[in-house]
Order: C-alpha cells, then sequence, then structure tokens
C-alpha cells in the first residue's frame, strides 16, 4: 500500500483494556489508529486507517453481546473498512456458552462468509498456539493460572475443543506445514469447503514468522478473529515502508499520579504487591466496609486529593488484587460494588483537580472509570508494557491515561509505568 491509498480496518475489542492492547500494536506499527467506546457519527475518521471499538461484550449475556457486537461491525462496515476485525482475550476468554463462538458464528452469518481463522496468540506475552494448543509462557492454557480465573475459568487448553460447546460450526486446526507451503495450505481449505458450508481455522503461531505467513496467506480474507498479536503483523504488512513514531506528550506536572487496581488476576497481585513492598502509597478498598459506609468516597476522596496535591502518588486497590478472594452475598455483591466505588472516585477526584496521569489495572474496572469519566475517544501513544498504551481523550489531550488488562506488564508495573 502506498502513503496516498486509504486504508482502514475495523476492529471490535470484547473488553476496553483489549481495544487499547490492539490499538497500541496498530499504532505502533504505522497505524493511525483511533479508539472509540461508543458508534459516534460526529467523529472525522478521514486521519485515520485503524478505528477500535471498545466494547463489554466479555462479559455480557450472550444475546447481548451478540446485538452490541453486530451493531459495531455493521457501523464499521459502513464507514468502508476493508477488513474486519473480532478481538478477544489472548487466553481465550470465555464459557462453554460464549461468548467468543456465539459472535463469530453471527459474523459468518450475518456477512456471508465460509471461514474465518481463530489467532489468539499474543508472542510478546507469551501466549502462543501448537497444534490448536494454547500456552501461556509455555504451560497449557488449562494448567495455567487461568484454570482459577473467577469470571472465565479454562477447562481446557485444545481450542477446538473450547469452541464446540458455543459454536455451531466446525473448527480444524491450520498447522505449520500449512503455513509452510501455501499451495497445500490452499488446498486443505479447499476440501474444507467442499464438506463444509462454515468452518474456522486455528492456527499455529509460535514464533515470529509466522505472524508474517498468517498475514500473507489470509489476507484476502474479510474477517479475522483473534488476540492482538497477528494484527501487528498485518499491520507491518500493509504499512510498507512507511512507520511513524507514535507521540507523547512532555510537561511538568503539577499533581502525583492516581492509580487504581480492581483486577484480581495472579499478575496484577505481584504488582500491587510490588508497588507496596517498594514503599508506593496504597489503599486497600474493602467491600464490607464499603457497604457498610466505614469507607465512603467522601473520605477516599479527600485523602487521595491531600495526597495528589502535595505531588505523591497513590494506589487504591481491590482486596482481590493482594490475593484475597472477592466473594458476593446475599447482602452485596462485592465486585459491583468494587468496579462502582473505583469509578465514582474517579471521577470526583478529577472533577475536582487536574489530575494529568491516570493508571487504571483492569478490564472491568477500566471499562468502569472510563464510563464514568465520559471518555469515549481516544488517540494512542506509546506504549509502557506490550499491549498497555498510553491513551489521550480527544477532549484532554493533555490528559495520559493507562489501562491494562490483569495479566499484563511485569511486577514492577506500577513503579515503571510512573517512571
Amino acid at each position: 500500500m502506498n502513503e496516498k491509498e486509504f486504508f482502514l480496518i475495523g476492529v471490535v475489542a470484547d473488553d476496553f483494556t483489549g481495544a487499547g492492547d490492539v490499538a497500541s500494536l496498530l499504532s505502533e506499527n504505522g497505524l493511525r489508529t483511533l479508539l472509540l467506546t461508543h458508534l459516534d457519527d460526529t467523529i472525522d475518521i478521514e486521519n485515520y486507517e485503524a478505528i477500535v471499538i471498545a466494547l463489554k461484550s466479555r462479559s455480557q449475556e450472550v444475546d447481548a453481546a451478540v446485538k452490541a457486537s453486530r451493531e459495531a461491525f455493521d457501523w464499521l462496515k459502513g464507514l468502508g473498512s476493508s477488513k474486519l476485525y473480532l478481538k478477544y482475550c489472548s487466553t481465550f476468554d470465555s464459557t462453554p456458552t460464549g461468548n467468543i463462538g456465539p459472535v463469530a458464528d453471527m459474523l459468518l452469518d450475518h456477512y456471508n462468509i465460509d471461514y474465518t481463522i481463530l489467532c489468539p496468540t499474543m508472542l510478546e506475552n507469551g501466549r502462543t498456539v501448537r497444534d490448536g494448543i494454547l500456552y501461556v509462557q509455555g504451560v497449557p492454557l488449562a494448567e495455567s493460572s487461568m484454570r482459577n480465573h473467577p469470571l472465565n475459568p479454562m477447562w481446557d487448553s485444545y481450542i477446538p475443543e473450547l469452541m464446540k460447546p458455543q459454536s455451531k460450526y466446525p473448527c480444524f486446526v491450520f498447522d505449520d506445514k500449512y503455513l509452510q507451503n501455501k499451495e497445500v495450505g490452499f488446498a486443505y481449505i479447499e476440501e474444507l469447503k467442499k464438506q463444509y458450508k462454515r468452518f474456522y481455522l486455528v492456527v499455529d503461531y509460535y514464533n515470529g514468522e509466522q505472524g508474517k505467513q498468517i498475514a500473507e496467506l489470509f489476507d484476502a480474507l474479510p474477517l479475522w478473529t483473534g488476540g492482538s498479536g497477528i494484527l501487528g503483523a498485518f499491520a507491518e504488512l500493509y504499512r510498507g515502508d512507511r512507520k511513524e513514531s507514535a507521540e507523547d506528550v512532555s510537561k511538568c506536572f503539577r499533581y502525583g499520579r492516581l492509580m487504581f487496581s480492581g483486577s484480581c488476576s495472579a499478575m496484577t497481585q505481584k504488582q500491587v504487591e510490588s508497588w507496596l513492598n517498594c514503599g508506593g502509597m496504597g489503599i486497600k478498598l474493602e467491600p464490607k466496609r464499603l457497604a457498610d459506609k466505614s469507607q465512603n468516597i467522601e473520605e477516599l476522596s479527600r485523602l487521595a486529593m491531600d495526597v495528589l496535591t502535595n505531588k505523591q502518588d497513590i494506589l487504591f486497590y481491590s482486596n482481590g488484587s493482594v490475593g484475597e478472594r472477592m466473594q458476593g452475598s446475599t447482602e452485596f455483591d462485592s465486585a459491583s460494588i468494587m468496579e462502582k466505588t473505583i469509578a465514582d472516585l474517579a471521577k470526583v477526584v478529577m472533577e475536582k483537580i487536574n489530575i494529568e496521569r491516570l493508571i487504571v489495572a483492569g478490564g472491568e474496572t477500566s471499562g468502569a472509570v472510563t464510563q464514568a469519566l465520559e471518555y469515549s475517544a481516544f488517540t494512542i501513544g506509546s506504549s509502557v508494557a506490550p499491549g498497555v498504551p498510553i491513551m489521550y481523550p480527544l477532549d484532554s489531550p493533555g490528559r495520559q491515561i493507562v489501562l491494562k488488562s490483569g495479566n499484563f506488564g511485569a511486577e514492577d508495573f506500577f513503579v515503571n509505568t510512573l517512571r
């Protein structure tokens, strides 16, 4: 593609941090990228080559997730997207009833597409696929920490087996021998087309060279699905020799930095512990105390502003972020209370003082915070960790926001991001 041609890839992500993840890869690989939290016909898209829409469909009921995804893809299609991409987590977060399978099935049917690929690989974070098996840091998915995920515990590592209960179409492994020999690969696909109306291919992707092979082999497909990793190879294929550096704004900050963690992931637990062990200021949010008002927004916001106006940094974290299981009860829903508290606290503090740097850990938490702050469109800057970009709200371009998925980043994530 030369610079004068207009290219638009339309991505729909099933949660907010996943959207930031894929937007960062597209931006770093030279495509001018815009991230939106809802469909907005007033946005000028002429300067962008990729648009990413962040949904909260990962945790929605199946019917609602399918409906929201169809609306988002139709909107992108109406803008002229030449390729559509369904982005889900690189650990294939879904239950036996969905939502990855039902949404992907809908897209094949809705756009009358014979087949597409399933490619959750993200090499930078140790997610790889080999012979249809998804690995996390070299460990089969069902043997990794994901087996204990509070919302989507993973019961199998073989992607065709994960798809079987949630999709009406068959799923086949497209291993390295097909990537190495295009003629053999296309012959295999043609045989499958003779036998099945629609189907999925789980592609091998465990080294960098395979990314380029996948991008070239499946370039003509109108729809892809997967994690963010393969889109880096796809963007590289389209940008040619052009690569633009992501821009960041350097300035003197008047206040400290505000941080939240609502994630229960094993890595986020380590990141919170690392921050506290380094002497960082942290306040643990406790569901029972929030429910009985012994912890409340007024008290917490006053504390936050006292710290921040003295140019110190502060982290508010859930009990689940330090390894304590957040359990609901008949009296209250701990996760919902935590999510609402963090969102409300961010809104109150940032309305009273102009915090220029905000960091949020956890996909659902990030979505709640951005919704509370009424941010709906972001340009993408450089990344502080693989798949974790600095984002700039179009309405507040001087403000830097970092939103990360639970398992992303190293143990020193908070310290390193602030640095």
